[in-house]
């Protein structure tokens, strides 16, 4: 599997062709910048990809500043983390408002928690998630959608297993 992010680019392009992407890997630009730049029907959005094969998300300092600085001026930013291992193949999606929770505590510190930034977790590997959903998802973070969505109760996304735990979750937490 390539690299730390679990071979994440190259499945947002490979399944998601209607997005304008640009891939972000030169050491000339400023530190900490997100993977992934995408464009689609008029939203821009970052995803900074990850791989971890149990709980804990590895994220250099500069990279929580980055995302945390581009939220706070109003744009969306997910953390896209593939857990992958022992017949495990899931896609959380994270939104940048919670990076520096996910950097201290990881994928668990984020499941059950009301608003705690968990977007969506999908299971299967890639044939198995859904990638509508996991656009939306990343269209809306921290943006004007996700606020919406939170507003009327909605918030977490996935399609089964622990994800649909966590939806139920939170969603108990908010009543």
């Amino acid at each position: 599997m390539p690299g730390q992010d679990g071979g994440l680019r190259r499945l947002f392009r490979k399944h998601l062709k209607n997005v304008d992407w640009t891939t972000v890997e030169s050491r000339l630009t400023g530190s900490g910048i997100p993977d992934l730049n995408g464009c689609h029907g008029g939203v821009e959005f970052w995803i900074e990809c990850k791989l971890t094969k149990g709980w804990a998300v590895r994220m250099r300092p500069a990279q929580v500043g980055w995302i945390s600085r581009r939220v706070r001026a109003g744009g969306r930013v997910v953390v896209a983390v593939r857990r992958k291992g022992r017949g495990v193949d899931q896609l959380w999606l994270v939104a940048g408002e919670a990076v520096a929770t996910l950097r201290l505590r990881g994928l668990q510190g984020l499941q059950g928690v009301p608003g705690a930034g968990l977007l969506g977790c999908w299971h299967g590997g890639p044939a198995g998630w859904q990638w509508g959903a996991i656009l939306a998802a990343a269209q809306g973070a921290n943006g004007p959608a996700r606020a919406a969505g939170k507003a009327a109760g909605g918030g977490i996304r996935g399609n089964s297993g622990q994800g649909a735990k966590v939806a139920l979750q939170a969603r108990k937490g908010r009543q």
